[in-house]
């Protein structure tokens, strides 16, 4: 029997989409370590290692980073748990974490959307640290798909999941078989488009920029709706969501301004009435077609 489909997913990038800065900076803050010298560092080791014939990937490369920086001390007592505690100092865009719940009223509040039981679901894909987004007021979300550490010994000693640019797709796969649901059904499993929990059509990816393009594509390719957001206050960031728009990756573009009334605010709104729309029309045809199989016609 076809699963109901009636949740919209609302899938997200974190650093810079729904925080201001990358959220490694509450690190800096904490052990009171030079946020500049840091990533100068980080980049001159990608070099280095470049020079020896081998690529890493960007989320590799500052998860070592952070990784050497415990051996040295200077990140010392460096815990999953502190991470998570950390999280609370993550500062967000205007009107998070308020925004996952309006959209959810949004269609758990009117009669027509209710009726049908159609629910929205918040999802954070991130090649940021899964902890440190949980300990935030961001945890509220009903899933986080992150990059992790595991410990030894009390503190961080290697890398346990990286989530890149491919790896943030196969999560969207993911949350459209209903995988993150039920274990039993992995991204590689095969499941028929009627059994699958959230159809693309009924998903929204919001990103800032050329990492988030992979997920861009794969909405756009499937009849989701991609959106970009940008830096209210950097017109660097400004360019970079037009170039998107302009080039076809996106749908639509806005500041990064989650306040109920705001630009963006107004077009996420707008997308998921137009999804729960279509979700109640889709489930008329399905009784009427019902009733005719019945009477024979």
């Amino acid at each position: 029997m076809a699963v109901e489909q009636n949740v919209i997913a609302m899938m997200y990038d974190c650093d810079l989409t729904l925080t201001p800065s990358y959220m490694q900076k509450v690190l800096f803050d904490h052990f009171g370590v030079n946020e500049r010298d840091f990533w100068e560092q980080n980049d001159s080791w990608q070099e280095k290692v470049q020079d020896q014939g081998v690529h890493f990937d960007d989320e590799c490369v500052y998860m070592n980073s952070i990784l050497k920086y415990v051996r040295e001390e200077k990140f010392k007592g460096l815990s999953n748990n502190l991470l998570k505690e950390l999280g609370a100092n993550l500062k967000l865009f205007g009107g998070l974490p308020d925004f996952f719940k309006r959209m959810k009223d949004l269609v758990e509040v009117e009669d027509r959307y209710r009726c049908e039981n159609i629910k929205v679901e918040h999802y954070i894909i991130s090649t940021g640290m899964e902890r440190t987004i949980r300990g935030s007021a961001l945890g509220v979300v009903d899933g986080i798909f992150a990059s992790e550490f595991y410990e030894q010994q009390g503190e961080i000693a290697g890398i346990a999941r990286t989530v890149g640019y491919a790896k943030k797709t196969e999560y969207i796969h993911l949350i459209n078989k209903g995988g993150n649901k039920d274990s039993r059904i992995g991204v590689n499993s095969l499941v028929a488009l009627e059994d699958r929990r959230i159809p693309f059509t009924q998903m929204i990816y919001v990103g800032d920029g050329p990492t988030d393009v992979p997920c861009f594509a794969t909405l756009n390719h499937k009849g989701g709706k991609s959106f970009a957001v940008y830096h209210p206050h950097l017109q660097k960031a400004f360019v970079q969501a037009y170039q998107l728009q302009e080039e076809g990756r996106v749908f639509a573009f806005g500041a990064a301004d989650y306040q109920e009334g705001s630009h963006l605010s107004n077009i996420l709104e707008y997308t998921v009435r137009q999804m729960a729309d279509s979700i109640v029309e889709r489930r008329k045809n399905e009784r009427r077609a019902r009733i005719r199989e019945e009477v024979g016609l």
